[in-house]
């Protein structure tokens, strides 16, 4: 039996740090899959929404719309990596990453907005075809220990918490303008697992 044929369930207390709870209680219930392959299809049509305020800042040294979409899709790389190597069961940990770094390496503010959230799309779908081949005993499986959290198969589907909490939402200001407003994505703060963030 596959993940699209199961329920994986949300992650145990002690299948992560309290910490990761604040983005897993932002997802509704339902198929983790089939809540990533809709989401993302819902975020590039929110996103085409304000192309020209893409490389707009709240505030000097917080991140754009184009950095915050750019280190949602460099997160994703790195949980869809740690969830083959957990659900192929190898024994060897992971070192961590500092995602404040790969945001200050990366060249997200020179790109379109829509070539930044079509790349996101396209490790989104190969997330899902990960994830959609894998079986029960998959799902169960966790990382070595000593782990960084969190460290169950199960938690690498933070990628639609994390979406829903980087993603900023779109308030409108005057007849049909909208500006983006987003929410704590300091270089630091967000990047580091959330976007990453624990990850290590």
């Amino acid at each position: 039996m596959h993940a699209i044929d199961l329920e994986p369930g949300r992650p145990a207390a002690d299948e992560c740090l309290p910490y990761y709870f604040e983005y897993i209680r932002l997802v509704s219930g339902g198929h983790i899959v089939k809540l990533l392959e809709r989401q993302v299809a819902e975020s590039a049509a929110y996103l085409a929404a304000f192309p020209e305020q893409a490389l707009r800042r709240e505030a000097p040294g917080e991140w754009n719309a184009v950095e915050i979409v750019g280190h949602v899709a460099d997160v994703e790389r790195v949980f869809a990596y740690r969830a083959l190597r957990i659900a192929r069961a190898d024994p060897v940990m992971w070192t961590k990453v500092e995602f404040a770094d790969y945001a200050a390496a990366a060249n997200f503010q020179e790109r379109p907005l829509g070539a930044v959230v079509a790349e996101f799309a396209a490790v989104r779908a190969a997330s899902l075809a990960l994830l959609q081949g894998l079986d029960a005993a998959a799902w169960e499986r966790r990382a070595p220990a000593p782990a960084l959290r969190p460290h169950a198969l199960r938690d690498r589907d933070l990628a639609p918490r994390r979406q829903r909490r980087a993603l900023p939402p779109l308030q409108p200001r005057g007849p049909a303008r909208h500006v983006l407003q987003p929410r704590p994505a300091r270089p630091r703060a967000r990047a580091e697992r959330a976007l990453a963030h624990r990850v290590g």
